[in-house]
């Protein structure tokens, strides 16, 4: 089906489905659900296949991503421990203090198992759920042997249905993860095309949207750096040579993410000095190339003739929208100030439309012998010579360490949970234990804004679940139910959590209760035993070992400062050496700038979801952040620059200024680290006056315009990197006592 064909809603669904299979997932979820109750009620064993269809669902609905085996190896060891899970909570549900022991040391060791990757958090809810159902139902060795079997024939099912549908994908693992690198840059482009001129100050007008792509943007690289390296993929081999042109198109994305800086920087000073270009040739020039980049991200994960070809369809349309903007200038009258600053913004779309093109070339190259068939076996088992690495948690033993103290803090509360379900008796207690699984998240703020989604998900699909099944639907109604469940559920897990807390819950309640009676009693339990689950994941949060980012902030935004001075002292010895390919010199240095960049981010975020009292200067901890992403985005900017004007790398005026820049970087790391003030910050005045006396000089020198153009741009680069530091200074400036 060619999604360019098809009407815009049609073809926004088809085009996520490409990326992001969420409605082939939800189908094969359902369908692993559904059949094994089929075959229960045509055989007369339904309670057996009440176990199969659980252990198959919830072993499809774990998110196995990388290659193909590795998949494949993650899916046969989550199927073991399921069936392991179901035995031991078989055999220990007889006894009260073997249940209590069981339930907190799975817990426990599943507290570091779901820190293994995409796939971790699914594997470790699975065998944890089992675990508990079989508490419910506790029986003899030979019996917790026979079930934990079917929890195996449950595995197998998934398994089978996942190796079936895995050929008909049109895509191997690779290409879709350098394919949604792709696709974040064009989220990207989408949001900087939102900007209004007329709102005064775009960087401020949208800073968390904005940030919010950037971040997307690295975690896509990362997670496609994961499945395969630039090292791996450039080992010889008659499949690499694949590998190798998907880690030269996830490279271009990346420098064209970093192009995306410069763009900013200028389309900042477009509209602070309100340089009459009509809005709408900004909008329609950011909308062509973000067009063009989901093109090219279609004809990565389609590999399709008629893909590739309409991606150099729509960077040629691209290059004709920026054509405009050279034309609308020599159509105005322009002061040479704004002719500059426009034409600086020309040249940093240049550079972005450079990158676009690059990737033309890389698709219109790629080995035809890999990309015969969007239908391939050959498919199934691409990259299966790349090794993935193992997690290891030596480092995570310790009382400091934040997957040590979460793993205690799940195994203590969901034994609780245990205790009283079983101490007292209580009637669909696992609920209680189940909902503290389910809620209790490794930060407090997660945990209390999730609670409210689970508490209203829940509840509601409590009382929907139970009161449809009050009425004694036929099996076949119910089945449906089910089924309708299980696909919404897997549809809006990522999309809404409370509406996919509600399905999930509905869909428990009927392939739990599918052959017992149903009682308004049962009802009025549940309810209670889920709100009381909340509480005691709550309390849990807030007492047992919490670790503040209060505490862990510090160290983040220091590695943050500390990564923008390599990356600025790696930038300033490229200059002075007059090295080639600066851009791919310094990919490593960005990376790791953006990297600590999110790492901060994402501790402000967790911050904020905090209880007040338990925060410490979130204003500063907010500025020290949006200061250091912004001096990140503006070395990018000068390192563009620097990449294709020799003039620009070899000014004498950004070496002073860098000079200076590098010590006051690592004054503020010092200060933020150990809480103390950074003192005063150095003048950079000589290296302001220095600019404009230079620029001064040129600006009578009509044959050195572009020189003059290379140096209005650093020295505003400059001026906003003084900006930045001078704020950090303010920000660390005086101190108060950081609690402990």
């Amino acid at each position: 089906m060619n999604p360019s064909t098809l009407t815009s809603p049609i073809r926004n669904v088809i085009l996520n489905e490409y990326f992001e299979p969420v409605i082939g997932k939800a189908f094969r979820v359902t369908l692993s659900l559904i059949i094994p109750f089929i075959w229960g009620i045509a055989t007369g064993r339904t309670a057996e296949s009440v176990w199969i269809a659980l252990g198959a669902e919830l072993l499809a609905m774990v998110d196995y991503r990388g290659t193909y085996p590795r998949r494949i190896a993650v899916l046969v060891v989550s199927t073991l421990i399921a069936a392991v899970c179901t035995f031991l909570g078989t055999w220990a549900g007889s006894y009260f203090v073997w249940s209590v022991l069981g339930m907190g040391l799975l817990a426990v060791l599943g507290g570091f198992l779901r820190n293994t990757g995409d796939h971790g958090p699914g594997v470790v809810l699975a065998g944890l759920l089992l675990f508990l159902f079989s508490l419910e139902h506790p029986g003899h060795p030979a019996e917790a042997l026979y079930r934990s079997s079917l929890v195996l024939r449950g595995g197998a099912w998934a398994l089978a249905l996942i190796l079936i549908t895995w050929p008909m994908v049109p895509l191997s693992p690779l290409r879709r993860s350098v394919a949604l690198t792709w696709k974040a840059v064009a989220d990207l482009l989408d949001v900087l095309g939102q900007d209004d001129p007329d709102a005064g100050h775009p960087d401020y007008a949208r800073p968390a949207k904005i940030e919010e792509k950037e971040i997307a943007l690295r975690d896509a690289i990362t997670h496609s750096m994961a499945i395969i390296s630039r090292k791996q993929a450039l080992r010889p081999g008659k499949d690499n040579e694949v590998f190798a042109r998907l880690a030269e198109l996830r490279k271009t994305a990346s420098l064209l993410g970093a192009s995306l800086a410069a763009v900013r920087t200028n389309l900042e000073t477009v509209y602070r000095l309100k340089v009459p270009v009509p809005s709408s040739l900004i909008t329609n020039i950011l909308n062509a190339f973000s067009h063009a980049t989901q093109r090219v991200a279609l004809a990565i994960i389609s590999n399709r003739a008629e893909d590739r070809a309409m991606a150099a369809l729509r960077v040629e349309r691209a290059t004709r929208s920026l054509h405009l903007l050279g034309k609308n200038m020599e159509e105005q009258t322009l002061s040479p100030a704004e002719t500059l600053t426009l034409r600086n913004l020309e040249s940093a779309f240049s550079e972005a439309l450079e990158q676009l093109q690059e990737s033309i070339r890389l698709l219109n190259t790629a080995p035809r012998s890999a990309f015969l068939s969007t239908i391939s076996f050959r498919n199934l088992f691409s990259g299966i010579a790349i090794l993935q690495g193992v997690p290891s948690f030596k480092d995570e033993w310790n009382p400091r360490s934040f997957i040590f103290r979460f793993s205690l803090r799940l195994g203590l509360a969901v034994a609780i949970g245990i205790a009283l379900y079983k101490g007292f008796h209580i009637v669909r207690g696992y609920w209680i234990a189940m909902t503290v699984m389910i809620v209790l998240q490794p930060e407090f703020g997660a945990t209390f804004k999730k609670a409210g989604q689970r508490i209203t998900g829940t509840v509601t699909g409590i009382i929907a679940g139970s009161l449809l099944l009050l009425v004694q639907l036929p099996l076949w109604a119910v089945l449906t139910l089910a089924a309708l469940s299980c696909f919404f559920l897997v549809y809006f897990v990522r999309k809404n959590y409370a509406v996919a807390v509600f399905f999930v819950t509905i869909m428990l309640v009927t392939t739990l209760e599918i052959a017992a009676p149903v009682s308004l009693s049962t009802t009025i339990y549940r309810l209670a035993n889920t709100l009381a689950g909340c509480l005691l994941a709550l309390a849990a949060g807030y007492a047992f070992w919490p670790l503040w980012e209060r505490t862990r902030f510090p160290a983040l935004i220091t590695q943050a400062i500390r990564a923008n001075q390599a990356y600025l002292e790696r930038l300033a010895r490229l200059l002075e050496q007059a090295a080639p390919d600066k851009q791919g010199m310094l990919t490593r240095y960005r990376r790791k700038a953006e990297g600590a960049n999110s790492n901060a981010y994402a501790s402000l975020q967790r911050m904020m979801a905090e209880p007040a009292h338990k925060r410490h200067k979130l204003e500063q901890a907010y500025a020290l952040t949006s200061y250091n992403v912004r001096l990140t985005r503006q070395i990018n900017a000068i390192a563009g620059r620097a990449s294709y004007s020799d003039a620009a790398a070899a000014a004498p005026e950004l070496s002073r200024f860098t000079a200076l820049a590098l010590p006051a970087m690592g004054q503020l790391a010092a200060a933020a680290e150990k809480g103390t003030s950074p003192g005063p910050p150095p003048s950079f005045m000589p290296v302001i006056n220095a600019f404009g006396e230079r620029i001064q000089a040129l600006s009578g020198a009509g044959e050195q315009d572009g020189l003059l153009q290379d140096y209005l741009f650093l020295q505003a680069q400059a001026d906003k990197m003084i900006y930045e530091l001078q704020g950090m200074f303010l920000a660390l400036g005086d101190p108060q006592p950081r609690p402990a």
